[in-house]
């Protein structure tokens, strides 16, 4: 199994109707790519320490190969579309376990 995680932070002028509507339906639109198992996204918690990064979006995908098809996958790129501009940075972590 791949695990795919996706660290935000947002914009310091973005506010938390833009979040909200950037990521509604996302996790369904998501979950429609071929070898996606499960998608999970939400703000961070905070709650163990103070972090740069206050949202994230984690996916399981089946294999190597469905990672690699996600990334180009129009359903995806529209997804980035929605989101890249609300975004100040992002760290992606991919692994497999």
């Amino acid at each position: 199994m791949i695990h795919h995680i996706v660290l935000i932070r947002w914009r310091e002028q973005t506010s938390a109707a833009d979040i909200e509507s950037a990521v509604t339906g996302l996790k369904e639109e998501l979950q429609t790519i071929d070898g996606v198992v499960e998608v999970a996204l939400g703000p961070s918690l905070c709650l163990l320490q103070a972090n740069a990064y206050n949202y994230a979006l984690t996916a399981r995908l089946r294999t190597r190969e469905a990672l690699l098809a996600y990334a180009p996958h129009p359903t995806h790129q529209r997804a980035l579309g929605r989101l890249a501009p609300l975004m100040a940075e992002a760290v992606i972590v991919d692994f497999e376990a």
